[in-house]
């Protein structure tokens, strides 16, 4: 949600009797249609399964619902006493600053967005939940993205269904939306999952980067680390190589590797600077044994019969 809140002006009472119309403001409606997840035809459907359920089922309903709503009471830095008004559709708060928050519901009694309004400006923000904790984001067009959040920040929220992950990225009031087809890789881990999905974002974004996937015949499910400078991926082959490239994005150098050590990405920012990589190489040293120990990168070689750091350097 911006910053700045906006001050309320005007009636207090004429702005209650006007968010109590039916049809409310031509703009506050608009924004709120833009952002529903559901049809008023599924939302009737489970409001009517709710009232068949057992009364404990309701209860724990309810209880989510509270939990949600607390921490977004937080988020928006509002407390209970500011309440004024609060039923199944909306909970409406005012502060002693004469700022106002709108509350809209759905049937799970689960926020679904804030409105924040004076005489002059409406400004909404739909709220998405991950793990109870609330995100606010500028409205978007919710119509061909499905399946559950995975991830979300500030700046993102990210959709997963059976095949595909919709990556959502806000940029002032915009939203832009990336659909990346994961059928092929739906065993990986979370940690790799989000580590190709920023990968693929990166390259999707940069044509040239795209021009040397491409050129040197890598799969985009294969490239492992996208850095300023190089790119760390499998070809069609599957062979393992660094792509190391200028400023206008001409790889310059192709390092074959047997496997990728285990380093923090910043890390290969210090490797495969050139005065360093000089020296890897004068020394005839393997960047795939060179290991991470803290904030440390170390290069061990057996003397004799001990163990002895020979380069050590600092990410």
């Amino acid at each position: 949600m911006d910053s700045k809140k906006v001050a309320l002006k005007g009636s207090f009472g004429s702005l209650i009797s006007r968010i109590n119309l039916k049809d409310g403001d031509d703009k506050i409606n608009k924004g709120k249609n833009a952002i529903a997840d559901f049809s008023n035809n599924i939302k009737s459907g489970i409001a009517k399964s709710i009232e068949s359920k057992p009364k404990q089922i309701s209860e724990l309903i309810k209880s989510f619902s509270h939990e949600k709503i607390k921490n977004l009471e937080k988020v928006l830095k509002v407390e209970k006493n500011q309440l004024i008004v609060s039923n199944r559709k909306n909970r409406i708060y005012r502060t002693e600053a004469g700022y106002m928050y709108i509350v809209d519901k759905d049937v799970w009694g689960e926020p679904v967005n804030v409105t924040i309004k004076d005489d002059k400006k409406v400004v909404i923000r739909c709220i998405k939940y991950l793990d109870n904790q609330p995100f606010l984001f500028p409205v978007f067009n919710e119509k061909n993205i499905s399946g559950r959040i995975i991830f979300m920040n500030q700046q993102e929220i990210w959709f997963q269904d059976d095949n595909t992950i919709f990556v959502v990225a806000f940029k002032g009031e915009t939203a832009d939306i990336t659909k990346v087809k994961i059928a092929n890789i739906k065993n990986m881990s979370q940690s790799k999952l989000h580590e190709y999905i920023n990968n693929f974002k990166v390259v999707n974004k940069n044509k040239k980067l795209q021009e040397i996937v491409k050129d040197k015949d890598l799969r985009i499910d294969d490239v492992l680390i996208v850095r300023n400078g190089f790119i760390i991926g499998k070809d069609s082959k599957n062979f393992l190589k660094a792509y190391l490239f200028d400023n206008e994005y001409k790889v310059h150098e192709e390092l074959p590797l047997r496997i990728l050590p285990n380093l923090e990405p910043s890390a290969f920012d210090v490797l495969f600077s050139r005065d360093v990589l000089d020296y890897i190489r004068a020394n005839n040293y393997s960047i795939e044994d060179f290991k991470q120990n803290g904030e440390f990168i170390e290069y061990w070689q057996t003397i004799g019969e001990k163990q002895m750091c020979v380069m050590r350097y600092k990410v």
